[in-house]
């Protein structure tokens, strides 16, 4: 951890590559023959992971959150946008960024909220 106590790249690097080797490892366990409900005991994986990606209902390669919505750009500007008002004493709520970053998309283009950048 760093001097403010937040974890560094490298160690958030460094989780991800073992939880990625771990459900791998539990994945190709089962193609072996090992039984799903085994291998998550085992590997302490969900269950449910298993059986989708063992009946190929998911993809080894999903990911657990939904795409993006913002390019890498138009995110730094939102975030620019909500730390400037914070500074000015402008504080906005969850809901409030919500209907700002709606507001925003549409500004960009997307009208469509499973359209993606």
């Amino acid at each position: 951890m760093n001097v403010d106590g937040k974890k560094t790249v490298s160690q958030t690097v460094k989780k991800s590559f073992k939880y990625k080797y771990k459900y791998t490892k539990s994945f190709y366990t089962t193609l072996a023959g090992m039984y799903v409900t085994h291998a998550a005991r085992q590997f302490d994986v969900p269950e449910s992971t298993l059986t989708g990606w063992s009946k190929e209902h998911v993809s080894l390669d999903a990911k657990p959150s939904p795409a993006r919505i913002f390019s890498e750009n138009e995110e730094h500007q939102l975030v620019d946008h909500l730390k400037y008002m914070a500074d000015i004493g402008y504080g906005y709520t969850k809901l409030n960024v919500q209907y700002l970053a709606a507001d925003y998309a549409v500004s960009c283009g997307r009208n469509d909220p499973m359209e993606r950048p």
